[in-house]
């Protein structure tokens, strides 16, 4: 059996069954949206978690990422992700003005 599932037509008709089946359990879009009030960062109230394991945010506009009790570390990890990775690029501003320093 597991010999016939390394068959190229045994591995479409699985690929092709479970693409249906999930996209039945997908959410589609059905209209239109509108943002009907915002929330202003500044008053973002502060809030208590429990003693956990935290990051020190490197790029975000919060002091810490906390992650939820139940998520098996996995924001944790994709936020350590975010501050490690490179800058993908560099407003124009910023890089006139390391030019314009590196020339003085």
């Amino acid at each position: 059996m597991l010999r016939n599932l390394a068959e190229p037509e045994a591995g479409k008709i699985i690929f092709d069954r479970f693409k249906t089946a999930i996209n039945a359990l997908t959410v589609r879009d059905s209209g239109s949206s509108r943002i009907e009030d915002h929330i202003r960062l500044r008053h973002t109230r502060p809030f208590r978690t429990d003693n956990r394991e935290y990051l020190p945010a490197k790029r975000s506009v919060f002091n810490i990422m906390v992650p939820e009790p139940t998520g098996g570390g996995f924001e944790l990890k994709f936020a350590r992700f975010l501050d490690d990775a490179p800058t993908s690029r560099a407003s124009p501003r910023t890089t006139s003005q390391s030019a314009s320093k590196s020339t003085t």
